[in-house]
């Protein structure tokens, strides 16, 4: 015996069928949009991580520097030769010896626990090269704030500091490794602005070129790209700044 559907239930199992499908569908493209929207949480993840390892890379390439130049300067202000004349008295551990030596000590002055002492540790710790060591170690650590802080103090209150520059350029760095590209921007054109002829102005410049793209605005991250290969042609940055344009034309080819 041939069964035969009525038009109605054969309306009916196939606007179930489609229900289904499309049900299945939503669901698919409701996981899919959930795999994007975790790869994009952990692209930006792993991009923060990288700029905090890009950033403890340069302090230690800058104390390295900083080592170097302080290295070569005791060299340069050694003598050569001991003055003519040097009259060289051996070492002895006689009594006399040791009799002067208290002598010596007991007419220095106040010990390191006496408050002159703990004044002039205060005073020590306020200088720029002091500050700029506690930036540096806040960066190590982490403390982006901190670090931002102190080296914010460095430029107001030391404004002819040899490191200012670098003062101001890392105080700009903790916002860009934050994120918070407007303020970096902002940051970064400040040292071009002030110290266009220092040693942190390239990096400053790449650095905006960079935030301005990761903001999405790709043409005045170009421009500042091209800027830094045209001012500070030789530079790092500038070699950086080539090979971020380099790879934008590839993937532009692609």
């Amino acid at each position: 015996m041939i069964m035969r559907f009525r038009p109605s239930i054969l309306c009916v199992l196939a606007a179930l069928s489609i229900s289904g499908c499309a049900a299945l569908d939503r669901e698919k493209a409701d996981s899919l949009v959930r795999d994007v929207d975790n790869l994009k949480t952990s692209l930006v993840d792993t991009n923060s991580r990288i700029e905090r390892l890009s950033t403890k890379l340069s302090l230690l390439q800058e104390k390295v520097e900083q080592y170097e130049a302080a290295g070569k300067e005791r060299l340069s202000a050694m003598p050569a030769a001991p003055p003519e004349g040097l009259r060289v008295v051996p070492l002895g551990d006689d009594a006399a010896t040791k009799a002067q030596d208290a002598k010596a000590s007991s007419a220095e002055g106040p010990g390191p626990q006496s408050p002159a002492g703990a004044d002039s540790g205060k005073e020590a710790a306020q200088t720029p090269d002091a500050l700029y060591r506690k930036g540096h170690e806040f960066l190590a650590a982490g403390n982006l704030a901190g670090a931002r802080m102190v080296f914010l103090k460095i430029a107001d209150r030391f404004p002819d500091y040899v490191l200012v520059d670098n003062a101001l350029y890392w105080a700009a760095e903790t916002y860009y490794t934050e994120r918070d590209f407007t303020r970096a921007i902002a940051g970064f054109k400040e040292v071009e602005r002030k110290y266009p002829n220092r040693n942190k102005a390239p990096d400053a410049v790449l650095k905006i070129g960079l935030a301005y793209m990761e903001t999405g605005d790709i043409e005045r991250g170009r421009e500042y790209l091209d800027k830094v290969m045209k001012k500070y042609p030789g530079s790092e940055a500038a070699d950086t700044a080539k090979k971020t344009v380099d790879k934008m034309a590839d993937k532009r080819v692609e």
